[in-house]
């Protein structure tokens, strides 16, 4: 892939002076202070052990109203070094795993060990420095002896640790006896267990389902081809994995597969501290799911480097404060959406590869829909209330592929209900509508925006493979929800090589008049021909330093791999140094902006 293979080789010569050193970062500058239990949700735990971090009302931050109740974090530049230069790239992109950048982060450590965590924030011309260290404990040691128990449907034992408990059964019914507090379970790699049945499990953890013996055959994100499998079948709608009350769980290295009509993860009342990595999963109704049905609110969900495709309805449908989706290929409903997120707060959406809505229908579903809890929720005071609206949301690094008409929303789930969203940042995302299965109505419009203080800074958008009349785009309102303020776009690159379909296009941005305060800056659009770059009925928006290019030089625009077109700006382009300065300091390589005297437009600053 030539964009995601020059944006891994930027950051291996950012990586070669050290752990975490970039361009922009001198590690080792005295420390202002101390990462703490505000910053960092968890500081100790065992492997595979996820850690949260922000600054979301951190003590440690000094954070300026930037008026109209958004609070300036993305205005800032926020790096993370998380100590673990041996912790892997990201499947989907190539990228190292081991910085993030953000006010929002969070790191999957799988190796046990004491790693030195460094955050390094600049605000114009002042950098702090703060750190903290992550302690991971060996799960050898956590579930030694007879707290672990390896599983064989064959009586294949090789590979399991020793001292364990050793079971020979088809029967995965009684799977939740092994998975108590403190207790590991390990399934035969090579062996598969079919039931119309589920598994129960309730636990207080730490609980770990994993699998062992000689992997076979590992994918680039380490999922093995011999992995054992849960095969669930019948047609009930059961869930092959349910939690009820779950603490501190981790499910890794297993394959999923089941009907159309069961669940596969799934649960609906008080989880916390959930991770699912290296999971493949084909079939099922909703193979990943969790649901909000009389509980207060989940907490600490991570799906890291998953493989979850093929299901009858939504794919994933997730909510949870602080939540992580990362590094996951998410793909093919049958019916509905791909990617369903009913709540976030202080979540992390990055390096996924998103495609395949209603691929049976003409629904008309979306790749990711983000949406929220009802205020009447968050007000209530009854057993079943949630605490927080979707707020502080990182959306960055993903591919949108085919999902028609609107591959992403950000909004109420219909215009009947309040749900109000605000505080998200898209960035450096790509919407590629010929990249995967197509679905039977194109792309339309790439992003919806029904919310408030949003910024949508150097992303990508190719009209290849989308509908007629193509907006990259639309700040609206829906229904009684917030009116859409304070939304920002900024330095995006739009694509369109087959122009001929949009002679009634209106413009590649759509604001429309139940908004206020919409900032359109610093965007390219390489296009053949004189169409609007914005269609604007807000009150107060403002549009300026908007180019538009019938050539604007990119290095690899035409590449028939979609995933390796690169939008990256040659020296002949037209588009350097035609910009205006914006809150934007980098580049959607993470290159600092501006490179040279004035603001190049579109998501790529040009480097020499």
């Amino acid at each position: 892939m030539v964009t995601t293979r020059a944006r891994a080789a930027v950051l291996a010569i950012l990586l070669s002076a050290g752990a975490g050193a970039t361009l922009f970062v001198n590690w080792g500058l005295p420390a202002t202070g101390a990462i703490s239990a505000s910053m960092a949700n968890q500081t100790t735990g065992v492997a595979p052990l996820t850690v949260f971090f922000s600054v979301v009302d951190a003590p440690e931050i000094d954070q300026q109203d930037a008026g109209g109740g958004r609070i300036q974090y993305e205005d800032d530049s926020y790096i993370w070094n998380f100590g673990d230069p041996n912790g892997g790239n990201w499947s989907t992109d190539g990228t190292p795993r081991n910085v993030a950048y953000g006010y929002l982060a969070y790191h999957l450590y799988e190796t046990p060990g004491v790693y030195n965590v460094q955050l390094q924030r600049k605000t114009g011309d002042v950098t702090q420095e703060y750190t903290t260290s992550i302690t991971v404990t060996d799960p050898a040691v956590v579930y030694a002896g007879t707290a672990t128990t390896c599983v064989s449907s064959s009586g294949t034992f090789a590979g399991c640790p020793s001292g364990a408990n050793q079971v020979t059964t088809s029967d995965l019914t009684g799977f939740g006896a092994y998975l108590q507090a403190g207790e590991r379970l390990l399934l035969a790699r090579g062996d598969s267990w079919a039931s119309n049945d589920g598994v129960t499990i309730t636990t207080t953890g730490p609980t770990t389902l994993g699998a062992y013996g000689t992997c076979v055959d590992a994918d680039t994100r380490g999922i093995c081809a011999n992995a054992p499998v849960l095969n669930a079948t019948g047609t009930g709608t059961n869930a092959l994995l349910g939690m009820v009350n779950v603490t501190n769980l981790r499910i890794q290295d297993v394959s999923l597969v089941g009907t159309d009509t069961r669940q596969g993860i799934s649960g609906d009342t008080e989880l916390h501290r959930i991770v699912i990595t290296r999971v493949k999963t084909r079939g099922f109704d909703t193979p990943v799911g969790n649901s909000h049905w009389y509980t207060e609110d989940h907490n600490h969900w991570a799906l890291v480097e998953n493989d979850i495709q093929y299901a009858n309805k939504t794919v994933v449908f997730i909510g949870a404060n602080r939540l992580a989706i990362a590094g996951n290929d998410i793909a093919n409903s049958d019916t509905t959406h791909v990617l369903r997120i009913w709540q976030a707060y202080q979540g992390c959406v990055e390096h996924n590869r998103l495609s395949g809505s209603s691929l049976e229908n003409e629904n008309g579903r979306l790749a990711m829909k983000l949406h929220g809890p009802a205020e009447e929720l968050i007000e209530s005071q009854a057993e079943d209330h949630l605490d927080n609206r979707t707020r502080y949301v990182v959306i960055s690094d993903n591919v949108f592929g085919s999902s028609g008409p609107w591959p992403v929303s950000i909004g109420p789930q219909d215009s009947l209900r309040e749900e109000n969203l605000e505080d998200i940042l898209v960035e450096r995302n790509r919407w590629l509508p010929a990249y995967g299965l197509s679905s039977p109505i194109l792309v339309t419009i790439g992003l919806h925006v029904y919310a408030r203080n949003v910024t949508i800074r150097n992303n990508v958008f190719s009209g290849e493979g989308a509908g007629g009349a193509f907006v990259a785009v639309e700040v609206n309102r829906s229904g009684i929800a917030y009116l859409p303020t304070n939304v920002r776009i900024y330095n995006n690159t739009i694509y369109e090589p087959n122009p001929g379909q949009y002679q009634n296009i209106n413009g590649w941005f759509q604001v429309l008049e139940n908004t206020e305060n919409i900032t359109i800056q610093n965007n390219l659009v390489e296009v053949t021909g004189s169409f609007p770059m914005v269609y604007n009925e807000g009150p107060s928006t403002t549009a300026d330093h908007n180019v538009s290019l019938e050539d604007a030089d990119f290095v690899d625009a035409v590449n028939e791999n979609q995933l390796a077109k690169n939008f990256a700006l040659m020296g002949t382009s037209a588009a350097r140094n035609v910009g205006t300065q914006v809150p934007v300091f980098d580049d959607y390589a993470h290159i600092l902006r501006p490179k040279e005297a004035v603001w190049d437009v579109g998501a790529h600053e040009y480097v020499p």
